[in-house]
């Protein structure tokens, strides 16, 4: 084992046994309370967010909490959602009629879930509204910093080494061919 992998494994490790706590406390958690119900909405039409899904659905009850699945990385909606109502059975009675229900050329499907199902954190960030992570911000911030000189150093070293085969496999070929390449700007020492 070489000196490197000793600190990564040992970080493994803690991640792995940090995993171990966090789902052991989750299944602790209960998932929702006796008298609330958890309604599954899926094939949302576009646009249709958790404003428009609230009160399309307060018609049927008063609902505490709703949360629409969204992309990580674009925050557009992923086409379902979830809404909990204070009661069990006004919820039954909104996925039965809005089941099957055509909005917008979709048709909805609705159903309850069951307290085992649903989640400990599924409705964590519900009273926030949504903000993706600036991905792109960051790659762009990643790609001009300033590097180190080992990074640069190894980064040429690849290049010419690529070149270098490549140069090969044409003389292989028969091919004669000669091109500046990236040794021209490349002190050799």
């Amino acid at each position: 084992m070489t000196k490197d992998a000793k600190p990564l494994l040992h970080s493994r490790m803690e991640r792995l046994a940090k995993l171990k706590r966090l789902s052991v406390a989750f299944k602790a958690e209960a998932p929702v309370k006796s008298d609330t119900a958890v309604l599954y909405v899926g094939h949302l039409p576009t646009g249709f967010e958790e404003a428009g899904l609230r009160s399309f659905f307060r018609q049927f009850g008063s609902i505490t909490r709703v949360q629409v699945s969204r992309s990580r990385k674009t925050g557009r909606s992923r086409g379902y959602g979830f809404l909990e109502f204070e009661d069990r059975d006004v919820a039954s009675i909104a996925a039965d009629t809005m089941h099957g229900f055509i909005m917008f050329g979709k048709q909805l499907v609705c159903k309850v879930l069951d307290p085992a199902q649903v989640h400990p954190k599924l409705f964590s960030g519900a009273c926030k509204p949504f903000t993706p992570y600036p991905r792109h911000a960051d790659f762009k911030k990643r790609y001009n910093s300033a590097q180190e000189q080992e990074e640069t150093k190894k980064r040429v070293e690849h290049l010419l080494e690529k070149e270098k085969g490549l140069r090969e496999r044409l003389k292989e070929l028969g091919v004669d061919y000669d091109f500046p390449g990236y040794g021209r700007y490349c002190s050799k020492k």
